[in-house]
């Protein structure tokens, strides 16, 4: 059996319906602060790749000379 990667869009309109029909708070706050992690997690990726490219532009340059 092979895993599907998990489509977020699907499960957060799927999350946000459950809760919506229970009109389940928890749930809400709960899918809130997933979203806020995520997030968070997507801007380090993006600061760590963009410290990475600068080194790699630096080394670049350094062999250049």
């Amino acid at each position: 059996m092979v895993e599907k990667p998990l489509d977020l869009e699907q499960f957060f309109y799927t999350r946000n319906e459950i809760a919506q029909q229970h009109n389940n708070r928890l749930e809400m706050q709960a899918m809130t602060r997933v979203r806020e992690h995520m997030v968070a997690q997507a801007q380090e990726e993006a600061k760590a790749a963009s410290q990475a490219k600068k080194k790699a532009t630096k080394a670049d340059d350094d062999k250049a000379k």
